[in-house]
């Protein structure tokens, strides 16, 4: 399932520093076209009921295609959505299809090249955890490029 919450900037650093006692902000669900509901406890919309893949979902703004990018990484399976509004998102898309995607591979996060490593561009870097043996000692991080035509 994929679903989002929000904070303003202003409460998470008001929560984070504004004081001698620290807490977390309070961030509320979209739910239903509305952002009503309690980020701890509410109710979320599905933004992606008919994905394909599930796992680890990473989100992040390429300006390259001028739209938000969701890679995802089951361990098995990288599956790709964009978005213009972070809200409506398209099928996923198996990145297999795409070319050397590594096997057994999780944790993975898109990176990109240039002075903000959170905004990606043509060309970016997913980088991921591969497995190769037991826990924990035959892990490695590694990276691959996915660019954008």
């Amino acid at each position: 399932m994929a679903s989002v919450a929000r904070a303003s900037i202003d409460s998470v650093l008001k929560a984070a520093f504004g004081g001698e006692k620290h807490y977390a902000a309070p961030f509320t669900k979209y739910y239903q076209g509305a952002w009503d509901q309690p980020g701890i406890g509410g109710a979320s919309t599905d933004l992606m009921p008919e994905a394909h893949y599930g796992g680890g979902l990473n989100v992040a703004y390429n300006t390259y295609i001028q739209r938000y990018m969701m890679l995802n990484s089951d361990s098995q399976n990288y599956s790709y959505a964009e978005s213009l509004n972070g809200l409506h998102w398209t099928d996923t898309v198996f990145l297999g299809m795409l070319g050397d995607v590594p096997d057994l591979a999780g944790y993975s996060g898109p990176i990109g090249t240039g002075d903000d490593p959170t905004i990606l561009g043509k060309d970016f870097y997913v980088y991921y955890t591969q497995f190769r043996g037991p826990w924990p000692g035959a892990q490695s991080v590694k990276r691959f490029t996915l660019s954008c035509k």
